[in-house]
């Protein structure tokens, strides 16, 4: 899967990026028993009112294979999430992250450690 260009999430539709959000937060749920509706929903209106930077990588038809958000606080470009359906679309996102107005006033990066595990496409 070759996805374009990431394009800003804050220009995405609410249903693409509330997708994206359900379903990690359903992986959330199964993963810690933490419903994290709250956080999600408060990302939901900042990205909506503009004031929470994001991508959302799709492939060739347009479909989401992947998401981040993050922001820029004391020089720090911190990056609150990342989600990709592959190890191409995970760096397609970071690249795409670092080549931001953010990025480029960022004296350092911060990521969460935290990743939930992603259950196969089998089960």
């Amino acid at each position: 899967m070759t996805a374009r260009v990431s394009e800003d999430w804050r220009l995405a539709s609410a249903e693409v990026v509330g997708g994206l959000l359900e379903a990690e937060r359903q992986r959330w749920i199964a993963a810690l028993h933490w419903d994290a509706r709250p956080a999600f929903e408060v990302l939901e209106r900042a990205r909506q009112a503009g004031q929470a930077p994001g991508l959302v990588a799709c492939d060739a038809d347009g479909r989401p294979q992947g998401f981040t958000h993050y922001f820029l606080h004391n020089r720090r470009l911190q990056i609150g999430g990342l989600v990709a359906e592959s190890g191409e679309v995970t760096r397609q996102l970071l690249d795409d992250v670092l080549r931001t107005p953010e990025a480029e006033l960022a004296g350092e990066i911060l990521s969460s450690p935290f990743q939930p595990p992603r259950r196969s496409k089998g089960r």
